[in-house]
């Protein structure tokens, strides 16, 4: 019921809006990208000024660069200024209309009362950074309607990409905005109803993609990938000590076929009483009341390693910090960096819920309670009919991806026990976030999440098999390794079946499959097929390998999929391999600046050699492994180093005595790099090297500050 109201909501909001300033009194058509001259869009919007009645004003395509700098308030300069209170259309007549400003200005400023509609033009270039007023890099204004509109590239010290009183919107995209304080992408101090908008990769400490002062009526719209900055910390104004909201910022948060992924707090909470106080809360949404709908909560997350004792603290609440939570067919998971949900009251149903590594679902104590859940922790307490705890594999839960519809979503795969897992009773929500009619399948069962997975109506009942064609008797440390493995239907029926992998002690590089399957390295991983024929066959390849070498190397696989027929004694399958190493020492590279490091790996496990220097393994010996670098032109090394000493000579390091120690060294050169920075002689110790061996060293250039 509540889908049905808000999907209303939005549509009867945006109708009347645009319908306000639909019938214009004057159109007025732009002639001319040149800014200030007769037919200029600064001379338009001079002439709605005088007219202060309805006007529509039609840009076609083009770029309209704003070169007046100027500071005033009159349209003479700098921004445009809107100084009429009738309502004004700013259309674009044609593909790729683009407003850019040039000067230290925002880009459009509504100074009157009326109704300011925008449709189908792209703001951007805008600077507006006064503490005082600098509201809206792109657009200022009061009541604001955005339709098909593209704000990126704007900086302001509150709403970047736009600040306004009310604000109705629908396809727009906002990225790329900056905000010192809040709302990166938009600043709205009242009420905003949003609809089929892509807000991401926007800065700023509080909502970085979205804050509004009362509520955010939002839907179909996908929020991802815009961050809490430090680059204004700590802050002067009233929120100088808090970062968080990332994704959304808001009172109240409504949200219906929404997906919030990606958002992150880059900096711990402070706790020390000492230290200027900055609190993380919710890298997805926050808010006092949250409540949403066939929506996706994934992937946010707060900095790694934020559990110091009296001195830094996690982000609270990573997915959504707030007061109340109400979610209903929703998928929560992968938020890392603390607890998922940080609320004293939850209400739950038809949803999945999955925690982040090292933490909970929910920060306790709260009060849950609902229908027909799925979590992978008890932390949440929530008491109803039909929740389960599972760990997170069992979910056969697919990535975030696009699985058809307005944003990307987590798809059941065929055979995940949450299909078909609410029963008919529990079937209040007739559609999921892609639009797709609940429930699907004879059962009229419907499926936990925000996803309801279509089943291929020509499956039926079939018996199916899976077996290992290939598998490798050893698996050496570093080298790549293939498995095979064969799928029958052995009919009577086509079948849509899914193979997943349990693969233990080497790490996944490739993963394909004959027959259309779909495959995933990501976990769980696995292959999907839409429909094997009776009779037919599918064959699936793994490709993997590892720099650490185990004892054994295990592969097992498991069918599941609608109506499995019997015998079950070939649906799954194992694989077990020896694990061995070819050499003492692999190099791993890395690299920030002018500066290379490069770590020698010891991974034999069996036979570390031992040298004087280290007396930690009894009997100490002599042996000293011989690695010498031979530098390329322009390349040199420094000394190398082991247990936090730097006296060997460059080129001579004594062996591990453990497996996997790193050496490291060095090495810096002028100018750019060449893609070959020398090669390792590595000679033979107690290991299985056959003499010397020489191992290139390649530059890998260093991850951005964005990566």
């Amino acid at each position: 019921m509540k889908s049905f109201r808000l999907r209303a909501a939005v549509s009867v909001v945006l109708a009347a809006l645009l319908a306000m300033s639909c019938e214009p009194d004057l159109t007025i058509r732009v002639t001319t990208t040149v800014d200030g001259e007769s037919g200029s869009l600064r001379a338009a919007v001079d002439q709605a000024n005088r007219a202060n009645a309805p006007v529509r004003i039609e840009v076609p395509t083009g770029t309209y660069e704003l070169t007046r700098c100027a500071e005033d308030g009159d349209n003479s300069g700098g921004d445009l200024d809107l100084t009429t209170n009738a309502n004004v259309r700013i259309e674009a007549a044609g593909a790729n209309a683009v407003i850019r400003q040039t000067c230290p200005d925002r880009v459009l400023e509504a100074h009157g009362s009326g109704v300011v509609s925008i449709v189908g033009v792209t703001l951007s270039g805008g600077r507006e950074e006064s503490a005082v007023d600098g509201d809206g890099g792109g657009i200022k204004g009061g009541s604001v309607v955005l339709s098909r509109v593209t704000l990126s590239d704007n900086v302001a010290a509150r709403g970047g990409g736009i600040a306004c009183s009310t604000l109705t919107a629908d396809q727009i995209v906002v990225t790329g905005n900056r905000a010192l304080e809040r709302g990166g992408g938009v600043f709205v101090t009242t009420k905003a109803v949003v609809q089929r908008a892509d807000v991401s990769e926007n800065v700023a400490r509080l909502g970085a993609g979205l804050a509004a002062g009362e509520e955010l009526v939002i839907s179909h719209s996908r929020v991802a990938d815009n961050r809490a900055s430090t680059e204004s910390w700590p802050g002067t104004g009233p929120d100088g000590d808090e970062m968080g909201g990332v994704g959304i910022w808001a009172p109240s948060v409504v949200g219906d076929a929404l997906t919030v992924a990606g958002n992150r707090v880059e900096m711990c909470s402070h706790v020390l009483p000492e230290l200027p106080k900055l609190y993380g809360r919710g890298a997805g949404i926050r808010a006092e009341r949250v409540s949403l709908v066939n929506s996706t909560i994934s992937g946010n997350s707060g900095p790694p390693n934020c559990y110091f004792e009296n001195l830094f603290a996690p982000v609270a609440g990573i997915g959504i910090y707030a007061a109340e939570v109400e979610l209903d067919h929703c998928t929560v998971v992968g938020n890392e960096g603390g607890e998922t949900i940080e609320a004293p009251r939850l209400t739950s149903r038809s949803s999945v819920l999955i925690a982040g590594s090292y933490a909970d679902v929910c920060k306790s104590p709260v009060v849950a309670q609902g229908t027909y859940n799925w979590f992978d922790d008890a932390s949440c307490n929530i008491t109803g009919m039909g929740n389960r705890l599972a760990p997170p594999s069992n979910f056969l839960l697919g990535p975030l991806r696009d699985n058809g519809g307005p944003v990307p979503t987590h798809a059941p795969f065929l055979g995940s026990p949450l299909i078909d897992a609410v029963p008919t009773h529990s079937c209040v929500i007739t559609s999921d976030a892609r639009g797709v009619t609940r429930p699907q399948g004879a059962r009229l069962r419907c499926d936990m999440g925000a996803v309801e997975v279509e089943q291929p109506s020509e499956i039926g009942a079939a018996n199916l098999g899976i077996g290992f064609s290939v598998a490798p008797t050893t698996v050496v440390a570093g080298v790549n390794a293939t498995w095979q493995l064969t799928l029958h239907n052995y009919g009577p029926n086509p079948s849509a079946p899914a193979v997943w992998l349990d693969v233990q002690g080497v790490d996944v590089q490739s993963l394909t499959a004959t027959e259309d399957g779909v495959c995933h390295v990501q976990s769980p991983v696995g292959c999907t097929f839409a429909v094997l024929q009776p009779g037919s066959s599918a064959v699936i390849t793994l490709t993997a390998s590892s720099v650490w070498p185990a004892s054994t190397v295990t592969v097992g696989a498991t069918l599941s999929g609608p109506s499995l027929q019997p015998p079950f004694t070939d649906d799954q399958a194992s694989s077990t391999s020896v694990g061995t190493a070819d050499g003492l020492l692999r190099p791993a590279i890395t690299s920030r600046g002018d500066v290379v490091t490069v770590d020698l790996l010891s991974i034999d496990p069996e036979k570390p050699v031992v040298s004087y220097q280290s007396g930690l393994i009894w009997p100490p010996g002599p042996t000293i492994i011989r690695v010498t670098f031979h530098a390329a032109d322009g390349v040199s090394a420094d000394s190398g180093t082991i247990f936090g000493n730097s006296d060997y000579v460059p080129g001579s390091f004594p062996a591990s005595e453990t497996p996997f120690y790193s050496t490291r060294f060095a090495l810096t050169f002028a100018g750019e790099p060449p893609a070959l920075l020398g090669e390792l002689e590595v000679h033979p110790g107690l290991n299985r090297l056959d003499g010397p061996r020489m191992i290139p060293v390649y530059y890998q250039p260093a991850p951005s500050p964005a990566d």
